[in-house]
């Protein structure tokens, strides 16, 4: 009985052992049969029917998207600024879990711009130092890397770890603002402004206004993460964008980027939770802009009929050519960096004035000015329309789609309306120069009127934040 078991036991061995070689086997064959076919596949693409060798150095992306610019612009970058990509708000705003509505939020400025100052003396600086939380220490270490070098960083000594230049603390939020409490008239909240790093932990809402030096052009994520504060599960974080075009700065407009943020405001208006115009335009300035009289008589000819100050000479549309041939066609000045052939007044009547102001007055001896923004992005509306009705002149403007939602109809000339720079040419001589100005009686009754996009709020730019405020 003994000896049966153990021949039964024997025979099952075998069987298992027999069992294990066959599926051994059977793995190999496939193995092999997969190694054969990938390399089948790999020497050999079919594209369309047709078969093209592979370059195993330079791969072979597939897509279905039929678009040429995909294969150069993988990220669709190229027009961001009008094909703006949809973004989910957030209705429910600001959420305080940690403070009652009868505490004041600390609102902490971390303004980019502060560490790209070239007048800053590192070394005069660097002599007071003051401390931070250890989580800050790779930022700062980041933006010492960064923007401490050449001359001035030769014997410079290393901030001692924990420490940077009380510079950084003390910069964006004056003397007499710390600590000071400020009350919001419509919500009743309170708050404090602070940019002091020693505080950071203590901050409610970490407040970027400057986000443009996180750009990098041309690398994914296309920001630097290590401009960025470190997140507390406590903070909240509010973005404001302004100042310039999604054109040249396109990861703001990325959901990826904008969605690190509790609240976004700025401009184009479709793409943030609060839209917030570049150039915000208050009721009063409106009424003051139907006061100016144009100071070249609508119904005389000139001897100069335009010109423009424009320093930004890599534009991102036609603004080159647009210049080169109104110099060339009807004489136009250009007073800027661009094609420069006038020179600005500086003399005793401009000194200590602002330049906005010397500027308007240059304007102000021609009919027309030509107003064409940097780039053509929808919302991107700059002073320089403002400058032109302020100057009492008309403005020809390219720019941004919706202009029409940012001044008043009637105001301005739509380059968009011409074929070329000779029919504008011929309008500029032919034009009812008095039909631009119409638009000022309408205005002066209602200066609300004046836009539909540009006009500012009337609180603190802290209280339209708070105002988005919910304790829970």
């Amino acid at each position: 009985m003994i000896n049966l078991c153990s021949s039964v036991a024997i025979s099952k061995r075998s069987l298992r052992q027999l069992v294990a070689v066959a599926l051994a086997g059977v793995i190999i064959v496939w193995l092999m049969f997969i190694q054969l076919y990938s390399k089948g596949v790999v020497e050999h693409i079919v594209d369309n029917g047709t078969q093209m060798e592979a370059d195993q150095s330079n791969p072979v992306h597939f897509s279905e998207q039929t678009d040429a610019d995909f294969y150069t612009d993988p990220y669709q970058l190229k027009d961001i600024c009008n094909k703006l990509p949809e973004t989910p708000k957030h209705p429910r705003g600001i959420l305080i879990s940690h403070k009652t509505s009868a505490e004041p939020l600390k609102i902490f400025i971390w303004r980019q711009m502060t560490y790209m100052d070239p007048q800053t003396d590192w070394r005069k600086e660097s002599l007071t130092l003051c401390p931070f939380p250890p989580e800050l220490q790779p930022f700062f270490d980041f933006i010492r890397a960064s923007h401490v070098y050449g001359d001035q960083a030769v014997n410079l000594a290393q901030w001692e770890q924990g420490f940077a230049p009380c510079f950084f603390f003390n910069k964006n939020v004056p003397e007499w603002q710390k600590n000071q409490i400020n009350t919001c008239g419509s919500s009743n909240l309170k708050y404090i402004t602070t940019s002091n790093y020693t505080e950071f932990r203590d901050a409610d809402i970490i407040y970027m206004d400057y986000p443009f030096y996180n750009y990098m052009a041309g690398k994914a994520p296309f920001w630097d993460v290590r401009r960025l504060p470190p997140r507390i599960s406590h903070q909240r974080w509010v973005l404001e964008y302004g100042r310039e075009s999604i054109a040249n700065y396109p990861h703001v407009a990325l959901p990826s980027f904008l969605q690190q943020f509790d609240l976004t405001m700025g401009a184009p208006a479709p793409l943030f939770d609060v839209p917030y115009p570049l150039l915000p335009v208050s009721e009063e300035m409106a009424r003051r802009y139907t006061e100016v009289k144009p100071a070249f008589p609508v119904d005389k000819k000139p001897d100069n009929y335009v010109a423009f100050v424009i320093s930004n000479c890599q534009p991102r549309n036609d603004r080159n050519e647009l210049i080169a041939d109104l110099i060339k066609k009807i004489g136009a000045h250009s007073y800027g960096k661009c094609q420069n052939n006038r020179k600005m007044p500086d003399d005793e009547t401009t000194k200590g004035r602002p330049w906005e102001e010397v500027k308007q007055e240059v304007l102000a001896q021609y009919p027309y000015t030509l107003v064409v923004e940097n780039s053509n992005c929808v919302g991107y509306v700059t002073e320089k329309i403002y400058d032109a009705l302020a100057a009492g002149v008309i403005p020809l403007y390219e720019g941004a789609s919706d202009i029409a939602d940012y001044v008043p109809k009637g105001s301005y000339v739509p380059l968009e309306n011409f074929k070329n720079t000779d029919e504008l040419v011929k309008f500029m001589k032919e034009a009812d120069r008095s039909e631009f100005y119409k638009w000022k009686e309408e205005i002066k009754a209602d200066p609300s009127k004046f836009c539909k996009s540009c006009h500012q709020g009337k609180e603190p730019l802290e209280c339209r934040i708070l105002n988005h405020v919910h304790f829970v």
